[in-house]
């Protein structure tokens, strides 16, 4: 008999996941629904990067408004 952790992971739901959006990808989607230039939005980017990851090394939370719950 399967013990319950075998039992959850049997049947828990499972997500397919689609392909994963390159950083180029989401310029160029942000670009054509604001005044910005892919150049421009490239670098903000890069930069909000650059944050979280200076935050997660002092070990403070980032938390980003509208973004994940």
């Amino acid at each position: 008999m399967a013990n319950q952790i075998q039992a959850i992971a049997t049947y828990r739901p499972k997500i397919d996941l689609a392909r994963t959006v390159s950083t180029a990808e989401l310029a160029e989607f942000i670009e054509g629904r604001t005044a910005l230039n892919h150049g421009e939005i490239q670098n903000v980017l890069m930069e909000l990067n650059n944050g979280v990851k200076f935050f997660a090394l002092q070990g403070v939370s980032t938390k980003i408004e509208g973004l994940a719950g």
